[in-house]
């Protein structure tokens, strides 16, 4: 594992993969520029001073190979804590690996790994566990909800209701401490007193917290549109019109789709996946049973189900699935039917029908964001670890306030703060968060 090495690492983190006009080449590490001298010249005399840029030369066995401007970041002041040097080269990608194998064959750099730049901003304190997330979450967001989430955590937001978190957590541990070597002094009515009041206050700020955390974050991170219902109900129709495609095959033939099909559809800014499901009906065909079974999974794990229900074959039993929206078809041809509360019915232009569906989803989009929802998993995981044995604790506080087990019940709920808060880290966690970086990041 590279977190021990601390051998200077060189990586592009831009164009590393296409053409472009510059390309930014960055080393970090314990280096001094100095040493640099032979292949980079500088087109001034003098200090380098730092956050300045320098137009140099890049030579390689005194050939000229690029012009380039240079950047140099001293330790502490740098993304990653220890001496950085960026350099804007042509974006030439056989230019890039060029320049790079010349410092790694001349100066014993090593390439990066996905990642470990900001690891080693973590590292050096530059970045909290909880700023990475966020920078992961930032890098590989595609919605405007995922960046401003990603954003927020990198600013630090979140990091500072942990901080709250802990000290009132240290309040509390110090009035149960209090009852231990003083409660006599205090007198121990008072002293529980206090202790309650304090556990009162860290439940409470918590709470907010676990309310936060649980809306499933994959569900608006990667939000799920799923269209279902019955064979020939009408969903292949409503999937091509709100993807403005001949996407789906359209027939009379109960059964035409047999698996589900999927597409991705921006709308305002939240890339959605759009779901076309096999029908749901009893069938004897292995692939369109087979179908049906992945429409159940679906369906479950969806965004936003919505049922298409013929107003000739409604069946009831759908209710189950307790979809957001009923879209009632084919009522072109049947008269004074009553549409359900809430429901929508497709008598109406296609285009129409496509605007109230979009209306509805984004409606419950935006009341679900609006919440602030916690979506680092990490996060909601030991945010759920902790609401479990802090109602543990309040049970020993109303049924058996011995200290000792109190004691040693603060100190589990303590670890999994630190952990939260990312002052104890698993290398497992590490190794999950890093996997999604890019190289040169």
């Amino acid at each position: 594992m590279y977190y021990f090495d601390e051998t200077p690492i060189i990586a592009c983190s831009t164009s590393a993969h296409g053409r472009s006009a510059i390309a930014v080449i960055r080393i970090s590490g314990n280096f001094e520029l100095e040493q640099f001298s032979e292949i980079l010249k500088f087109s001034r005399s003098g200090p380098i001073e730092p956050r300045k840029s320098y137009l140099i030369k890049i030579h390689e066995n005194d050939q000229l190979i690029d012009e380039a401007l240079a950047v140099f970041f001293s330790a502490p002041n740098s993304y990653t804590g220890e001496n950085v040097l960026e350099l804007s080269v042509h974006g030439n990608p056989i230019n890039v690996d060029r320049i790079i194998e010349l410092f790694i064959s001349k100066y014993r750099l090593r390439s990066a790994n996905p990642g470990e730049f900001t690891y080693r901003a973590m590292k050096n304190n530059k970045l909290s566990l909880s700023q990475v997330e966020g920078l992961d979450l930032l890098l590989n967001a595609s919605s405007y909800f995922a960046l401003d989430s990603g954003q927020n955590l990198l600013r630090g937001d979140l990091d500072k209701e942990f901080i709250q978190l802990k000290e009132k957590f240290l309040t509390l541990k110090a009035y149960l401490e209090l009852n231990i070597d003083f409660a006599e002094d205090i007198g121990e009515e008072r002293s529980w007193s206090l202790a309650r009041s304090a556990f009162q206050s860290f439940n409470d700020s918590l709470m907010v917290l676990w309310d936060r955390g649980s809306i499933e974050p994959k569900t608006i991170l990667s939000p799920k549109i799923v269209l279902f219902g019955k064979a020939n109900s009408g969903k292949s129709t409503l999937f091509n019109s709100l993807l403005k495609t001949e996407r789906s095959i359209v027939s009379p033939i109960a059964g035409t789709t047999r698996d589900y099909i999927s597409e991705f559809i921006m709308i305002e800014g939240v890339q959605f996946e759009l779901v076309d499901t096999a029908g749901l009906r009893d069938t004897e065909d292995f692939v369109e049973s087979q179908g049906i079974a992945r429409a159940h999974e679906l369906i479950e794990k969806s965004f936003y189900k919505i049922l298409l229900q013929n107003v000739y074959e409604i069946d009831f039993s759908f209710e189950k699935f307790d979809a957001d929206l009923v879209i009632y078809t084919h009522l072109d041809v049947v008269q004074d039917f009553n549409l359900p509360a809430g429901s929508i019915g497709a008598n109406l232009l296609v285009d129409d029908v496509t605007k109230q569906v979009i209306d509805k989803l984004l409606h419950k989009f935006k009341d679900v964001i609006s919440k602030n929802p916690i979506v680092i998993p990490r996060h909601r995981e030991l945010i759920n670890s902790l609401s479990d044995r802090t109602t543990s604790l309040k049970t020993l506080f109303d049924n058996e306030p011995d200290i000792a087990i109190l004691s040693s019940e603060l100190n589990l709920i303590e670890q999994e703060l630190y952990e939260l808060l990312g002052q104890v880290t698993p290398d497992r966690v590490l190794k999950e968060i890093f996997e999604n970086f890019c190289i040169g990041k």
